[in-house]
């Protein structure tokens, strides 16, 4: 932990947090206007999986090799989350 700059921890910190609750909340609002069920099945499934995928990603973040990385990988994620959500089938 003493190699590591106080911006690595800052950016490795941040991306943990902040980075994967951008990736939760994007594949959450995805799943919730895309996925192939009834609107109250859909809006329910996408509310109650924003927690999961933030726990899960909070723990991949916690395994990426640089904070740099980690916010690259997030930040991915989300934008595929995105296009998916808008780009998406009807």
């Amino acid at each position: 932990m003493a190699s590591e700059s106080r911006l690595e921890l800052w950016l490795r910190t941040s991306a943990w947090l902040v980075g994967s609750l951008l990736f939760a909340l994007a594949a959450g609002i995805a799943i919730a206007a895309r996925a192939p069920f009834s609107p109250d099945g859909r809006a329910a499934l996408g509310f109650f999986l924003v927690i999961p995928l933030w726990l899960i990603a909070m723990v991949w973040g916690c395994l990426a090799k640089s904070g740099i990385r980690a916010w690259a990988s997030f930040l991915a994620l989300a934008a595929a989350a995105s296009a998916w959500w808008y780009f998406g089938p009807p």
